[in-house]
């Protein structure tokens, strides 16, 4: 199948919608799969990412729509959960200090 990747990368506007279009054109009267899947480095993830109102169109008409407050049997939320809003959390740190018990350690 056609993969579209690093679409939204880590400088992308953060705290913002971003906008997306892609062409279907080459799978007009196929049945497709469209998945949305979401792959980062757990030490700069933060909040991840949400999706919402996705909308599938053919010659001006709607082929599919689903803004994931309705309809949730339609959509497999496979992996991801479901969230009323934005959730501030504070940065994690953790440290690690190796000591040798030797010299200036001991």
């Amino acid at each position: 199948g056609t993969t579209f990747s690093n679409v939204i990368t880590g400088i992308s506007t953060q705290d913002q919608w971003q906008h997306l279009v892609f062409d279907l054109n080459a799978f007009a009267g196929q049945s497709i799969i469209v998945e949305i899947s979401y792959v980062t480095d757990p030490a700069v993830g933060g909040f991840g990412m949400v999706v919402d109102n996705l909308v599938i169109s053919a010659n001006g008409s709607t082929v599919f729509e689903n803004d994931a407050d309705s309809k949730a049997d339609v959509v497999s939320l496979d992996g991801f959960i479901k969230i009323g809003a934005y959730q501030l959390l504070e940065p994690k740190q953790y440290y690690i200090q190796l000591r040798s018990q030797n010299g200036i350690d001991s």
